[in-house]
């Protein structure tokens, strides 16, 4: 499993912010977007057109950011042939968007299991917890006091499950628990830390009641809440 990190802000003091900065191969890819306000120099910067950019370094309460459209030389003013930095400490205001891969702790609590052979319709307690991986798009915004983050990522998840059996979904003469293994996909939302998602899968389980039980292999739906450890802001 790949292993993300982020870039992230952090409060310096009472004045500033500081911004740790990511310089692996898989950090996020920002956009600064068409009609945002940069200040360089103490001087307003319109951007005129969407720009790629990536973080590089952090100097005081700024951030030094390698620009990679061609055309960037005509809007943004360089101080080296291919950097240039961003002030965002007291009154400054930065919005960003990204997109990267990501990864993180999935816990789905319930299942809904769809109606199969004579079984009807069924919401069963069957914890899934494991790791997920998806691609993210998200967006940034840097502020002096404060900063904000929202994501949405589509992902695919492989995890341990405990499975419920009974007699009624296989032939068994009692029930109990069974470890199984759920593959599946994900649509997850997450606003700053919080985030909340639709997942659907497929469980399997190992010896002779998997045989005969009705929803080996068989799709199941459900939701996800809980916290983004690798999130944007949290690094």
């Amino acid at each position: 499993m790949i292993i993300l990190s982020f870039v992230c802000l952090n409060s310096a003091n009472s004045q500033s912010k500081v911004i740790k900065i990511n310089k692996s191969a898989f950090a996020p890819r920002y956009i600064l977007p068409k009609g945002e306000t940069l200040y360089i120099d103490g001087k307003p910067i319109i951007i005129k057109e969407p720009l790629d950019m990536k973080i590089v370094d952090e100097v005081g309460d700024s951030i030094r950011v390698i620009v990679q459209n061609k055309k960037a030389n005509g809007i943004l003013q360089f101080d080296g042939s291919t950097t240039t930095s961003l002030y965002v400490g007291e009154g400054a205001f930065l919005h960003v968007k990204y997109r990267d891969w990501d990864t993180s702790p999935l816990a789905i609590p319930i299942k809904i299991r769809p109606s199969a052979e004579d079984v009807p319709m069924q919401f069963v307690g069957e914890f899934t917890l494991g790791p997920y991986i998806g691609y993210q798009t998200g967006s940034k915004s840097l502020m002096d006091s404060d900063n904000y983050n929202y994501s949405q990522t589509i992902s695919a998840f492989a995890a341990p499950t405990m499975v419920k059996i009974n007699p009624d979904v296989a032939q068994t003469e009692m029930s109990n628990l069974v470890l199984g293994f759920s593959l599946g996909l994900g649509y997850i939302v997450s606003l700053n830390d919080f985030q909340i998602g639709l997942v659907s899968g497929l469980d399997y389980i190992s010896g002779d009641a998997s045989k005969t039980w009705i929803y080996q292999g068989k799709p199941w739906f459900s939701f996800t809440v809980g916290f983004d450890f690798n999130d944007e802001e949290s690094k």
